[in-house]
């Protein structure tokens, strides 16, 4: 978004350029209820390239605003499923094995 403060005399504009993507971890579960690490890794990887090239694609209203995102180049990728994700596993959602398998999925 673009903010606009004001300092003093001078309003100044501030800019949160940000490309946000989510994966679906409850697509990675294999029908042997094990998670499918290389795929998760491969979209992971894909995912992050694809935000990145978005940065290059867009088409900015203000060329401050264009020039910033080609700067900084911020992006963020989430994560949506979880509890798809342990569903599937048959994994209980407040369980010290969950909260491992977060770990492992965040790494």
């Amino acid at each position: 978004g673009l903010y606009v403060h004001n300092c003093g005399e001078q309003p100044l504009l501030a800019y949160d350029v940000c490309n946000l993507g989510s994966i679906n971890l409850g697509l990675f579960v294999t029908e042997d209820k094990q998670v499918d690490w290389e795929a998760l890794r491969t979209v992971t990887h894909q995912s992050t390239r694809f935000l990145d090239n978005v940065i290059d694609a867009n088409h900015y209203p203000l060329e401050q605003i264009s020039d910033l995102s080609q700067r900084i180049r911020r992006i963020g990728l989430g994560v949506m499923g979880w509890a798809d994700m342990l569903v599937k596993l048959g994994v209980p959602y407040s369980s010290s094995e969950a909260t491992e398998l977060g770990r492992q999925v965040m790494r």
